[in-house]
């Protein structure tokens, strides 16, 4: 509290503490007065880059469980996760373009995590990125 510290200090120094704490203050009245008339853009700024993160990740990854370990920052579960449509791919489960999706995605993902991929990995997602570029030309 200002009051409790006015001995420690000089009388300028308490009196510009003193009017930085008042102008902070009706800064905080004018604020709180706006919020109640319903001017709510801070709140309605926070919720668009929140909705405009949402949904580039959701245009990203696709797959739930990417989305997770992404979002939970699990990269030995995506690696896990791309070795199972390895397998299911070999096994003839999974068709080759949906393997090629899945794979991208988790490429990415582990990408932007920061992970290091092979030079064959790599070289995917250069690939990955010359097709879609092409198709917005």
């Amino acid at each position: 509290d200002l009051e409790d510290m006015k001995a420690d200090l000089d009388e300028d120094e308490y009196q510009t503490l003193k009017d930085e704490t008042t102008e902070q203050l009706k800064e905080f009245q004018a604020f709180l007065e706006k919020s109640n008339a319903g001017d709510m853009t801070l709140i309605d700024d926070i919720n668009r880059m929140k909705l405009a993160i949402q949904s580039a990740i959701s245009e990203a990854f696709k797959t739930p469980e990417v989305i997770r370990f992404f979002a939970q920052r699990q990269p030995d579960q995506l690696r896990s996760k791309l070795q199972e449509y390895h397998r299911d791919f070999k096994l003839n489960k999974m068709t080759k373009e949906a393997f090629e999706v899945k794979q991208r995605e988790v490429l990415l993902a582990l990408q932007k995590l920061g992970e290091k991929l092979s030079a064959e990995e790599e070289e995917m997602i250069k690939a990955y990125q010359a097709t879609s570029s092409k198709q917005f030309e």
